[in-house]
């Protein structure tokens, strides 16, 4: 009878393992093969002009309302939404308080359980005063592309 050594079946064992991993591996291939096949794993980021459009209108006197419409397979964050006054250059910044509707549920792959929006998105903001031709609004926002983009937080200023 002849005797097998540990370094045999320790191979024995690992060759083993490698076979039964086989099929999860060949569809992983497959999966990736196919995704490269539709143009995502080449996909370019959309500028965020594009990613992110926005419009802000005025809503009376005293309102402002902004509106994002996220390109198809965008989101924005909810967490991220951040709206300033300023009522001048020198004016000391006011944060104006707003509501949003519910957004989804999403585990994000960024910043982990987190609340965004893929349709259209209305804010609506009550100023403190009606504003001056010299006031404006610093817009803070951010999102990403469900294929694995994060485009970086967003600052930009609205001028009456």
């Amino acid at each position: 009878m002849q005797q097998v050594s540990a370094k045999t079946i320790v191979w024995a064992i690992t060759l083993a393992a490698a076979s039964a991993a086989m099929p999860a591996f060949a569809q992983e291939i497959t999966r990736f093969s196919s995704l490269a096949d539709q143009g995502r794993a080449s996909v370019k980021p959309l500028s965020q002009e594009q990613a992110f459009p926005y419009l802000v209108s005025m809503a009376g006197e005293k309102g402002l309302k902004v509106t994002w419409q996220p390109a198809a397979e965008h989101y924005l964050y909810k967490r991220a939404f951040k709206f300033t006054y300023h009522p001048s250059e020198d004016a000391t910044a006011l944060v104006l308080p707003f509501k949003l509707k519910d957004g989804l549920a999403k585990n994000d792959e960024f910043f982990g359980a987190v609340e965004v929006y893929y349709d259209q998105v209305d804010i609506t903001l009550d100023l403190p005063q009606k504003p001056s031709a010299n006031g404006f609004v610093v817009i803070e926002y951010q999102g990403c592309a469900d294929w694995g983009f994060c485009y970086p937080p967003q600052s930009e200023s609205f001028r009456f």
